[in-house]
C-alpha cells in the first residue's frame, strides 16, 4: 500500500475512537475501493453479508454485482472516512460510521456527500467481515413497519444490529425503503446507537 494511503489511515485512526481496530480496517477498505481493487474489497464481504443503498443486496454475489461499477475503468468513485466506532465487550461485533462521497467524473457528476454505517462481525476464523452496510440517512419520523432481513448479535448479547425493509402510509402516500439500526444493551435496557432509513428509488 502506498505511503500516502498509510498516512491517511493513521490520521483516520487517531480521529475516530471507540474501536480503533475497526476504524483501521474500514479505512483500508476504502483505500481498496479507491484503487479499484475488487479483490481487496471482496475480502471483507462474507457470503451472508447484507448491504443496502435503498435496495437490499443479500449475499456476496449480489453485492459484487451492485458494486462492480466502482471497479470498472471510467466508473464512478466512492470514498469514505470513518468518524466514529464501537465494539461489544465480547470483541466479536462492532460498527463504524462516517462520511462518504460519490462522484462520476466521466459523466459529469460532481462529488455528492453522504454518510454510511457498517456493522462488522468476526467470522469463524476470527477475521472481521462487513456483515451489514448501508447509507445513513435520518429516520423519517413517520410511523413505519419494519421487517428485518438479517440480525446479528454479539456473543455477550450487549450489541445487536438489524438490516431490512420498511413501509409507511397507504395508497398515494405509501413509502418504502430499507433501514439499518444498531442497538446496545446497558443495565438490561436497549438504547439505539445508530438508526437510518433510506427511501427506495421510485418505480420506473
Amino acid at each position: 500500500m502506498a505511503a500516502a494511503a498509510l498516512a491517511t489511515i493513521a490520521a483516520v485512526l487517531l480521529a475516530a475512537g471507540g474501536a480503533p481496530e475497526l476504524v483501521a480496517i474500514d479505512a483500508a477498505w476504502d483505500a481498496a475501493v479507491a484503487a479499484r481493487d475488487e479483490a481487496g474489497f471482496l475480502l471483507r464481504v462474507a457470503e451472508d453479508s447484507v448491504f443496502s443503498g435503498g435496495v437490499i443486496q443479500a449475499g456476496r454475489a449480489a453485492i459484487r454485482e451492485k458494486w462492480a461499477r466502482y471497479f470498472a475503468p471510467g466508473g464512478p468513485t466512492l470514498r469514505w472516512r470513518p468518524t466514529d466506532s464501537g465494539m461489544a465487550a465480547s470483541g466479536d461485533l462492532g460498527w463504524t460510521v462516517g462520511e462518504a462521497s460519490f462522484a462520476w467524473k466521466e459523466k459529469g457528476v460532481a462529488p455528492s456527500p453522504g454518510r454510511y454505517v457498517t456493522v462488522w462481525a468476526k467470522d469463524g476464523g476470527g477475521r472481521w467481515m462487513a456483515a451489514l452496510d448501508a447509507s445513513l440517512e435520518p429516520v423519517t419520523g413517520r410511523p413505519s413497519t419494519r421487517r428485518a432481513v438479517r440480525t446479528v448479535t454479539s456473543r455477550d448479547g450487549t450489541l445487536e444490529a438489524s438490516i431490512g425493509t420498511w413501509e409507511s402510509g397507504e395508497g398515494a402516500g405509501r413509502a418504502s425503503g430499507t433501514f439499518l439500526v444498531v442497538k446496545e444493551r446497558q443495565a438490561g435496557a436497549w438504547r439505539t446507537l445508530v438508526d437510518g432509513e433510506i427511501a427506495s428509488p421510485p418505480a420506473k
